[in-house]
């Protein structure tokens, strides 16, 4: 978690508002052991948590526990049975002046694993800011790159964490303005990784922002929906593993599932293509329609797949950005 306040608003002072989510999928009651550590190791929780079948439990996620610009873990452990299903998630919200607002709401879904490409962008003015946690409770060194859109990398480095610490990087600061790239990062142990971009308003307040954890599968078709309705964009955002690859993208009427458009991009080892799923002349998804997005990578190489839903308003600035389910 992380309640520290993005905007540069004087106005905005109150903490991001986090919240954990627990459901239990169990057709039985289960326990569940909830441990909350601050940055440095202070245990600031740990509690038990008896769910009866599929009831669902929400508990301060860090901003009564810890207060304002604190960052930390959340571990929930099923009792008796590691496999038992339930859902956990942590929900940000970004507070504003007007108590009746939100500058944004989105569920985080840090991942980690041995080796984790991290999509980066500065497009659209965009405040990103790549998210580590070490996990564990010894020191962890992170190797890391910055890789371009064609896969070329422009930083090689490393960084120590220590035990339950966390370390942010300011995107704009590693690629240059109106540009994406990605972020690689490899380590023994676990350290949790995403991208959070944030968008400011000519005030510095935040008009929207949204997540990234870099999720790469091992699938030859993914598939995620488009959405022109209220004036969207739909960017779909590709990015291979260790091997080139060249998947072709299909656009596919609701309902029929008829061609509109397809193509094939090659693209470089942790490169990345963006693609304007919304361009009606190349993908035929005019205006007011909705469908599928086919991504066929025949090589089943890992390979990131996102689609981000973006609806500008007729000022010219920020509604919302989101990011679709893939699968």
């Amino acid at each position: 978690f992380n309640t520290s306040q993005p905007s540069l608003d004087p106005r905005d002072q109150q903490p991001v508002v986090q919240w954990l989510t627990l459901v239990n999928l169990a057709k039985e009651p289960r326990e569940f052991r909830v441990r909350t550590v601050q940055e440095g190791g202070t245990v600031l929780r740990d509690l038990s948590v008896v769910l009866a079948p599929f009831e669902r439990a929400d508990l301060d996620g860090g901003h009564g526990l810890a207060g304002t610009n604190s960052r930390g873990v959340h571990e929930v452990t099923p009792v008796g049975d590691e496999r038992a299903p339930f859902v956990a998630l942590l929900t940000r919200y970004g507070t504003t002046f007007d108590p009746d607002r939100f500058a944004f709401a989105f569920p985080s879904f840090p991942r980690s694993a041995a080796e984790i490409a991290l999509p980066i962008s500065t497009g659209g003015g965009a405040g990103a800011w790549i998210e580590l946690a070490n996990l564990d409770d010894e020191p962890r060194d992170v190797y890391y790159s910055v890789h371009d859109t064609t896969g070329e990398h422009s930083l090689s480095s490393s960084v120590p964490l220590a035990a339950y610490e966390h370390r942010h990087f300011y995107v704009p600061s590693l690629i240059p303005e109106n540009s994406s790239g990605t972020f690689l990062y490899s380590v023994r142990g676990n350290v949790l990784g995403q991208v959070v971009s944030y968008y400011y308003s000519p005030t510095g307040g935040i008009q929207t922002a949204f997540v990234s954890p870099g999720e790469a599968r091992r699938k030859q078709l993914q598939y995620a929906s488009y959405n022109t309705f209220l004036g969207m964009y739909n960017w779909l955002r590709l990015i291979p593993y260790s091997f080139p690859t060249g998947p072709t993208v299909q656009v596919r009427a609701a309902g029929t599932g008829e061609v509109l458009g397809a193509q094939t991009v090659n693209i470089s080892p942790f490169g990345v293509r963006e693609l304007d799923i919304h361009n009606s002349e190349l993908w035929g998804s005019v205006p007011n329609s909705y469908g599928l997005v086919e991504v066929d990578n025949v090589q089943a190489y890992p390979t990131v797949v996102e689609l981000l839903r973006v609806r500008p308003t007729v000022r010219g600035a920020l509604d919302f950005i989101m990011r679709t389910t893939v699968e």
